[in-house]
């Protein structure tokens, strides 16, 4: 998968979550306004897609593309 479409997929998940949390508060009010609630069942959410998105992001600044080298000797037998 290229960067691009990592993002992209990152960022509709991330957006699907965003969708379905206010879905359900929208719902379901007794329950949803808990921290309790929101710590266990919906951060661990937001963090995994955060950080997934973090890393598309991240990996495009960070490492630079790769050189072909093609001054190495080949190994011939």
């Amino acid at each position: 998968m290229d960067k691009t479409t990592f993002k992209l997929f990152t960022l509709l998940g991330l957006s699907v979550i965003l969708g379905l949390h206010f879905v359900e508060v929208s719902t379901n009010e007794s329950q949803s306004f808990s921290i309790a609630y929101f710590m266990f069942e919906w951060l661990p959410l937001y963090l995994a897609w955060g950080c997934c998105l973090r890393l598309g992001i991240a990996s495009g600044c960070v490492i630079p593309p790769r050189k072909n080298n093609k001054s190495r000797p080949s190994i011939t037998h």
